[in-house]
Formats: C-alpha cells, structure tokens, sequence
C-alpha cells in the first residue's frame, strides 16, 4: 500500500490519514484537466468516497514543515494478529511556548458514524491558549470526547468500548508528543 493509496481509499483504516489531518495536508491531483491541489479534510466526503475527478490521480502529499517547539505522535489500539484495522487511533501535534499551548490538532480514525478520519476542533479549541499539564489533558479528554465524538459498533468492538479507546489513545498520542518537547 502506499500512502496516496490509503488517502484514495477515504476509510478509517487508513493510519497514515489520521496522522496527516494533524499536519494540515494538502494533496496535489494530477489529471487529464489540469492539477489542484486539495487539503486532506476537504478531499474525503465520506467513507470511501474522495473527491477525485476521473482520470485523476495523487501525484503529492503536501504539509508545511512544523516550527521548532512542536512534537507529533500516533496511537493505535488493533488486534494486529487477527486484523490490521484499528480499534482507535489517533494523532497529535502541539506546539508549546514554555508549557502554553500555541497551537494542537487531534486527528482520529473516526469522529462520526461516517467513519472518516477527521479532526476534533472542540477538544483543540479547549485546549488552545492553556497551559499543558497531563491534569489538563486528563480534564479536556474526558470532558470534551463524549460529547463530540460517536464511534460505531461492529462485531470486532462496540461502540462504547471503542469510545473509551479513543480516549486513552487521545491521552496518550498529547502525553507522548509532549514528552518529546521535554514537558512531561
């Protein structure tokens, strides 16, 4: 699989989707009418379902290079031997000044009963401007997923268990990332 191909596909197994929403990329498309370049969250309109025209295809993957004092990470809970596809998965870039947060963007598998990967703004949001402490997190995580956040259920998992999941993935891609930064 290559990672244009995990884009083209617009699932929520699609690691490298979650990990490229923190980032703000953008894709160039290449096709018989031209080229145009599309960020990640406006190119997947559902499930399996990308805004590529006919004939078009994934030349690039374009991000802008992040600024010192910002850290990323990835966690992903699966059952690697039976199945590749994630039970959660999330991503997380932050950036700090001293402990304040400048800037943070959470990415997950799923937000919605879409089942697309996707941002969530009202965690960043929340987030934004404070200063970082794991108690912080701990607070925003567990406030703000339930309430944003609907994870669907199938036979691998339910939708509550994945939710929980989801919020200790969370937890741990904001710890991590920030451990990298040396805050931790």
């Amino acid at each position: 699989a290559t990672i244009g191909g995990n884009i083209a596909s617009a699932t929520d197994f699609s690691d490298s989707l979650v990990l490229l929403h923190v980032y703000n990329a953008s894709v160039r498309l290449r096709g018989v009418n031209g080229e145009r370049v599309v960020p990640l969250e406006k190119l997947i309109l559902e499930r399996r379902k990308p805004d590529l025209k006919p004939g078009e295809i994934i030349t690039e993957v374009l991000f802008p290079e992040p600024p010192v004092g910002a850290s990323s990470a990835f966690e992903k809970f699966d059952r690697r031997s039976i199945l590749v596809a994630g039970l959660a998965n999330s991503a997380s870039y932050i950036q700090l000044e001293g402990k304040r947060i400048i800037d943070v963007r959470i990415s997950l598998d799923t937000t919605g009963l879409n089942r697309i990967p996707g941002r969530l703004r009202e965690l960043e949001d929340y987030l934004k401007g404070r200063e970082f402490s794991a108690e912080l997190i701990e607070k925003a995580v567990e406030e703000v997923i339930p309430r944003s956040v609907v994870k669907y259920s199938d036979w691998w998992a339910s939708g509550e268990y994945r939710l929980e999941m989801t919020k200790v993935s969370v937890k741990r891609s904001l710890l991590k990332a920030c451990k990298r930064l040396g805050v931790v």
